[in-house]
Order: structure tokens, then sequence, then C-alpha cells
């Protein structure tokens, strides 16, 4: 049975946590929620980018240093433990002239570089080696997605460029970038 596939942005993956300090509203979370159940019950294929996984570790991992007697935090922290190892892991694109070493990643072609850089001017109108760091980041969880052929691309990131040109992210590479709560409702009526 072929079922719906998608890229998890990080910005969802720490959104489902419902940390203390996170303002994601409530009907994010549970959209977030139910597709963790879902991707649980194998009704879709959620991935993340390795680079999502390393980040938010790290970012737990941090916390849990700060705050290492708060029994809540340390079960969040193995809570995400457990929703990154439910989601499949996407490979990252090491493209000459372009990326940094030191995630999981596999040798991109001459092709995937000028889609790369491509994507980095229809996103942000600089290329990909005049990005800011978060920017880039983005760009490749995007890319990645792309290459991993994925149905849709969740986010919840707004501030990110993503959302913004999602129509001219459909009309070139066909990637069909949304957000949960807009993912759940076109699941409900195809599931």
């Amino acid at each position: 049975m072929n079922v719906p596939s998608l890229t998890m942005d990080t910005s969802c993956v720490m959104s489902l946590l419902n940390l203390p300090e996170d303002s994601t509203p409530k009907n994010e979370i549970k959209a977030l929620e139910n597709l963790y159940q879902w991707n649980l019950d194998e009704t879709i294929k959620i991935s993340i980018s390795e680079k999502t996984r390393t980040e938010t570790i790290n970012n737990l991992s941090r916390a849990k240093q700060v705050d290492s007697q708060n029994s809540k935090r340390i079960e969040k922290w193995l809570k995400t433990l457990e929703i990154l190892n439910s989601y499949e892991s996407i490979k990252g694109r090491w493209i000459l002239g372009i990326s940094r070493l030191g995630v999981d990643t596999v040798l991109g072609s001459e092709g995937e570089k000028d889609q790369w850089e491509r994507m980095s001017d229809v996103l942000f109108g600089k290329t990909p080696s005049n990005l800011h760091e978060g920017d880039a980041f983005d760009l490749a969880i995007l890319f990645e997605h792309y290459v991993q052929k994925n149905d849709y691309f969740v986010t919840r990131d707004t501030k990110n460029n993503m959302l913004k040109k999602k129509l001219d992210l459909k009309k070139i590479w066909n990637i069909k970038v949304t957000n949960p709560i807009e993912i759940v409702a076109i699941l409900e009526k195809t599931l």
C-alpha cells in the first residue's frame, strides 16, 4: 500500500514536544500529534532530515544540561528521542563548494548543485554561499525533501520563505509546502 509521505521541518518536531516556553497554538500541536500517531500507525510516512535530528538532539541536550533536575524536562527529552526514532531519516546532500562537513551526507551530483543554486535564488534571491546560517539550514532541509521525493513538506516556520514561496516551489519543483493544520485537513480527506 502506498501511503502519503511527508518531510517534517525542525519547527514541527520541536513544537510537537510542547515545551513550556513554546508558543505553538494548541490546534497546531493537536495537528502534529495526529501526524505523529498516523506515522506510528503506518497510515503515513514521516521523514526528517539528518540535520533536523542532530539540531533537535543538540537543543534538547543543552536544555537538559541547564535543567538536569527537572523531571518533566527529562521526560520531554526522552519523548523526543522516541519521536525522532519513529521518523525515517533523510541523508543530507554534500555539494562541492557549498556544503559543510559534519552531518551524515551523500555526495550530490552536478545537476543537484544546479537545482540547489536555483532553489536558493527562488527562495532567498541569493547564492547558497551568501545565505545566513538559518536560511542555509532551511534550504538544505527543503532540498533533501526534493531529492527524497516525498509528497509534502510540512513546516510551521513563518519566518522562512518556504510558506511564502510555496506556489513557486510547487510550479518549479512540484514541492507541496504546507503547515500542520493544512496537511491534516488534506490527509483527513484521503485517509
